[in-house]
């Protein structure tokens, strides 16, 4: 079996924590910066005809912001505890950690919910884009909605997500044995993943078909009508295509691996594990540190594809 140099993994481990937790709060910054220039200000995000989309994307940066946080400066002072102790003890079950309490919760908000949250968000971005659309098809002028109707279509993901994942991931849980949920519950653990992961693909996938289909029809109309191509109801259409389906794809390729490792990992926890160790270990890692890139990665191509800079008539 081959060896492991358990305090070389702990400190790229810690020093990916901290590189995860500064990308997240520099690329979700900037794309607030881009909402904001977009709508012409703050007071004006809340009044502005797309506020509902606007306000939603805000929403998940504020739920990655402060989920990754918590979760990465747990994980930090986790790792730290294990250089303290012996490395031979790393996979022990008495290994030392942090709080179970922290630990159940950092999975909870950054591994389960925000994704669930994800997916639900994207159905109602692709929702807002088909009303949009349809607007411009029927050549009416979008008006500001109510500033309570933005922000409760805005909450609803985290609403149905507190309602949906909270139950199913801390009732009857010990939480004085960090080894509870997996120990205890794999059926449990299975569904979770099921739903939170694997239901926030298919929801995303949903959302992205959607959204290519609308950009299609959308695109067939304009050229079968009589309006210019300068015309400001018009997208750029580059920019259009990866709209509609980069972000999706970018949340897609981050959860799903994941996801599909995890139940596979769940499903056969009793079996021999991978060999060599090292190899087990170094593949663990890269699927789990690019699930991490997620709240990094997906609003970093809201930035690049340019996604909140339509033009305020649109």
């Amino acid at each position: 079996m081959d060896s492991v140099d358990w305090k070389a993994r702990l400190d790229a481990d810690k020093s990916l924590c901290v590189i995860i937790m500064a990308l997240t709060l520099l690329v979700n910054c900037a794309l607030f910066l881009m909402i904001l220039h977009a709508t012409g200000g703050l007071f004006a995000l809340f009044k502005h005809p797309r506020a509902p989309r606007y306000l939603t994307i805000v929403g998940l940066m504020i739920g990655d912001i402060s989920t990754t946080f918590y979760c990465m400066c747990v994980a930090a002072i986790e790792v730290e505890l294990f250089k303290q102790s012996n490395s031979e003890r790393f996979l022990n079950k008495n290994r030392p950690y942090t709080s179970c309490t922290h630990i159940f919760m950092a999975e909870l908000l950054f591994m389960y919910l925000m994704p669930f949250v994800y997916g639900l968000a994207f159905m109602i971005l692709a929702a807002e884009g088909i009303y949009r659309r349809l607007k411009i098809r029927a050549e009416v002028t979008l008006e500001s909605p109510n500033v309570l109707v933005s922000l409760v279509i805005a909450a609803l993901p985290y609403k149905i997500g507190m309602a949906v994942v909270v139950p199913l991931t801390m009732v009857n849980i010990d939480y004085k044995d960090c080894h509870a949920l997996y120990s205890d519950h794999i059926q449990r653990l299975k569904a979770i993943h099921g739903i939170c992961l694997i239901g926030s693909v298919v929801a995303s996938l949903f959302a992205m078909f959607l959204n290519i289909y609308m950009y299609l029809t959308h695109t067939t109309q304009i050229r079968r009508s009589s309006l210019p191509p300068s015309d400001s109801n018009v997208f750029s259409s580059t920019r259009e295509k990866m709209v509609a389906f980069v972000p999706n794809l970018a949340f897609i390729v981050c959860v799903l691996t994941y996801g599909i490792f995890g139940l596979s990992y769940i499903s056969n926890k009793d079996a021999k594990p991978m060999e060599p160790l090292s190899t087990h270990i170094i593949v663990t890692g890269v699927i789990f540190w690019l699930f991490a890139l997620r709240p990094v990665v997906v609003p970093l191509c809201w930035l690049i594809t340019g996604s909140c800079k339509e033009p305020p008539t649109a």
